[in-house]
């Protein structure tokens, strides 16, 4: 089993990651922002910040799982931290005008990409600003440390590497405020008479992300990595040759599912693929292709193959098929299929060649008028004297 590396603001130690479930996730740019202004005044204040590291009042830590992920395998970040409970009832305050369950600010300079799990509706969380927006962290059980006692929480973060190589995080810094002195105001509420901000901060995480090996790669091997499963169906029983049906192929499973491309289908048997329509849902990607069928007959739509890797462990290529369809291919509606249309507009038949009557007619007819001009003539003539 692939080990996990846990980083804490002191030192690193090697712990089995259990199996993950599914989780739903949103990206961090849907979630809701805290005012600019306010983060702006927080970081001002950031810049002489009072280092509480080894004063035992907060801590945070990373653990990323897998700590030698292959390209384009999620990794799961598990940020946890943790106030001492004393010091957080008695003296921490809030960092913003914002109000917030928990009142402190993780500031990462992480690269883009990361996403954040969302908690499932019958799940606590508390509210937490993480680099200026507010989510909600789940609570963990308390932590004792040398006698002291903290309340943790935690955070889950998820990427895809996307380039082979040294992955490195830098360190994860928790920043908050706490008074030393605190007064009462008219109505005989509790408020803070000063302000002193601090953080803690903590290892830089270094992942090595390993590239996908090339001993049994398959051809047809796109970039799917994950464990995947295939189902399909179509939408008709029967086609007509020059139409089209719809092939539905239903993806499931954990991994890249959304970010690897579209296998080239072009050809599945005697069916011709016009086009593919690409839909990611939650947990599940469907493909609908458009098949045209080359013949007449009883047909098969043959087996769909999709190639992926499967990170494991063992790591090893697979291949996810659908079931085979069968599918009555019907001829035309005029009984075979329509003439191919031609670039070029079809010429007009040639005359037919002039016969014997056409030849001699218009002769017939000069000597006819000459004849009867004649006549007439020869009765207009006056007859002779003696």
């Amino acid at each position: 089993m692939v080990t996990g590396l846990r980083v804490t603001g002191t030192a690193a130690e090697s712990s089995r990651p259990g199996r993950l479930a599914p989780v739903a996730r949103c990206l961090l740019a849907a979630l809701p922002l805290i005012p600019a202004n306010e983060v702006r005044a927080q970081a001002e204040l950031q810049d002489g910040a009072r280092d509480l590291s080894g004063e035992g009042l907060a801590f945070v830590e990373l653990e990323a799982t897998p700590a030698e992920p292959f390209l384009q395998q999620r990794v799961d970040l598990r940020l946890r931290f943790g106030l001492e409970r004393e010091f957080r009832v008695e003296r921490a305050i809030q960092p913003f005008g914002t109000r917030l369950d928990v009142p402190v600010h993780l500031r990462t300079d992480w690269p883009a990409g990361w996403q954040v799990e969302k908690l499932a509706a019958e799940e606590v969380g508390e509210s937490v600003a993480f680099d200026g927006r507010v989510l909600r962290a789940r609570r963990l059980a308390a932590r004792e440390l040398e006698g002291r006692l903290y309340d943790t929480y935690e955070l889950v973060l998820s990427t895809l590497p996307t380039s082979s190589g040294r992955l490195r995080l830098a360190p994860a810094r928790l920043e908050l405020a706490f008074a030393t002195r605190f007064g009462s105001d008219l109505f005989e509420a509790r408020r803070p008479l000063d302000r002193v901000d601090a953080f803690v901060a903590s290892d830089a995480l270094e992942l090595d992300v390993r590239p996908w090996p090339t001993e049994g790669r398959p051809l047809e091997f796109g970039g799917a990595v994950g464990d995947f499963a295939l189902t399909a169906r179509l939408d008709a029983e029967s086609v007509r040759l020059g139409e089209s049906l719809k092939l539905e192929l239903v993806i499931r499973g954990s991994g890249n599912l959304a970010d690897f491309p579209v296998p080239d289908w072009r050809e599945l048997g005697d069916f011709r693929v016009r086009g593919i329509l690409d839909e990611a849902g939650e947990g599940e990607r469907v493909l609908s292709l458009d098949l045209a069928p080359s013949r007449a007959g009883s047909q098969e739509v043959p087996p769909v193959p999709l190639a992926y890797f499967d990170p494991g462990p063992p790591p090893s290529y697979r291949v996810a098929r659908s079931g085979a369809l069968a599918v009555r291919v019907l001829p035309s509606e005029g009984g075979e299929l329509a003439p191919r249309a031609s670039a070029r507009p079809p010429r007009p038949p040639a005359p037919a060649p002039p016969g014997l009557w056409s030849r001699t007619w218009p002769w017939l007819a000069g000597f006819g008028a000459l004849f009867v001009l004649g006549l007439l003539v020869a009765l207009r003539r006056p007859s002779g004297t003696a």
